[in-house]
């Protein structure tokens, strides 16, 4: 997949290397990625940062069979909406799936670090998480 996104990388990075949100003490509401303002009561005061936890449960998947550009290599693969927690979802790839019948509501997952795609001329490669089932 080619991206000429390298500013969006480096704004996002502490969040994607590190599951890194935040959380508003004014509410008492987590949110992902981090962000300046919370999402509810849009308080700029009372921001902290918050570590999920890497671990978390499918909530819904799908295969992928017509792979997007960048992808090809990698087709069939699957992607789903993980829920962390707090009730944080995220939506992202599901890696080493061997047997797909393993796939349903409620996998115990784990969120694993890998290259997600190369960006545009200069070749950076952009790196975050995916999410792997827990004993499998």
């Amino acid at each position: 997949m080619v991206r000429d996104l390298i500013a969006e990388n480096w704004r996002l990075e502490r969040s994607r290397y590190a599951l890194l949100g935040g959380h508003c003490t004014s509410c008492n509401v987590h949110f992902f990625p981090m962000k300046k303002l919370c999402t509810k009561c849009h308080s700029d005061e009372n921001i902290s940062e918050f570590h999920f936890k890497s671990e978390g449960k499918l909530v819904e998947w799908t295969r992928i069979l017509e792979a997007s550009t960048g992808f090809e290599l990698q087709s069939p693969y699957y992607y789903g909406i993980i829920e962390l927690d707090h009730g944080i979802r995220v939506s992202t790839q599901i890696t080493s799936i061997t047997d797909e019948s393993i796939l349903e509501p409620g996998l115990p997952v784990k969120m694993v670090f890998r290259k997600l795609f190369e960006g545009g001329k200069e070749g950076v490669i952009t790196y975050g998480f995916k999410a792997e089932p827990i004993n499998t």
